[in-house]
């Protein structure tokens, strides 16, 4: 963390596609997992914790405004950068977490078989301990109306 850097050999990912269970041979039948190094995932806990304190929370409300496919896929770098520049993170803190989303790579294995090495140029790592957080930070955003709620004659709640 002093030279604010997430290593690259932690930055490479394996893809194995796992079967669903049930559906016919094809490629939308596959369930792909990353593989992602255990040092990196102790790192990246350790990069939670020290976020943390800096992160907005997140409306509960704002769940309902996802539903997106692939969406941990469709993160833009620059704009994940910026929103973490309006955390006020400590510059250190900031680099690294820079570092740890840039220059990912990925392999896809089958059986003992890799694909050749694929460089990921957008999105935040499935399977990793701080993508969910990033994606939240990402997608945080202080114009996303806040529900009102009314009860209707019927005593219903309704929210708009």
């Amino acid at each position: 963390m002093r030279i604010a850097t997430f290593p690259s050999t932690w930055k490479h990912a394996i893809i194995v596609p796992i079967h669903k269970p049930g559906k016919p041979a094809n490629s939308t039948s596959y369930r792909p997992i990353s593989l992602l190094p255990t040092l990196s995932k102790l790192y990246e806990r350790i990069l939670l914790e020290r976020i943390k304190p800096y992160v907005y929370v997140i409306p509960k409300h704002q769940f309902a405004f996802l539903d997106l496919t692939q969406a941990f896929d469709k993160v833009w770098h620059s704009g994940l950068e910026q929103k973490l520049k309006t955390l006020n993170l400590p510059a250190y803190l900031l680099k690294t977490i820079t570092s740890f989303i840039s220059n990912r790579s990925f392999q896809v294995r089958v059986e003992t078989d890799f694909s050749q090495l694929h460089h990921i140029k957008a999105g935040v790592p499935q399977g990793s301990v701080l993508g969910p957080t990033l994606f939240n930070i990402y997608c945080n955003n202080y114009n996303i109306p806040t529900p009102r709620l009314r009860v209707n004659r019927y005593k219903r709640l309704l929210c708009y």
